[in-house]
């Protein structure tokens, strides 16, 4: 191996990262794509009280919630009211960490 090849090397080397996902960007790309579900129990989990305790770090629109926010029954994130989707499976989408919800308000 000689130095002249070094830059063909590191690029190839990027790449490779790129395209296994070690840069965030390419993780959000591919689970955009997969269509990924989770259900709703896996999301929340409800209190005593009736609301939503949220168990994994979320957003819902532009609203984003980690662990332990509680979300009264009623209340409208995003035009969505979590009342409404309990029990369904919930489309999602990876993104920095989180899972954003991707709900059809027409349904």
């Amino acid at each position: 191996m000689s130095i002249k090849n070094l830059p063909f090397i590191l690029y190839f080397l990027a790449l490779f990262a790129y395209h296994i996902g070690l840069f965030g960007e390419a993780e959000v790309s591919r689970s955009s794509m997969d269509g990924a579900q989770r259900h709703f129990d896996a999301l929340f989990v409800s209190d005593a009280n009736g609301a939503y305790v949220v168990q994994q770090p979320i957003q819902i629109g532009g609203v984003r919630l980690g662990p332990g926010a509680t979300i009264g029954a009623n209340v409208e994130l995003a035009g969505i009211r979590l009342g409404d989707l309990e029990g369904q499976e919930i489309e999602v989408m990876q993104q920095e960490g989180r899972l954003v919800l991707l709900v059809d308000l027409d349904r």
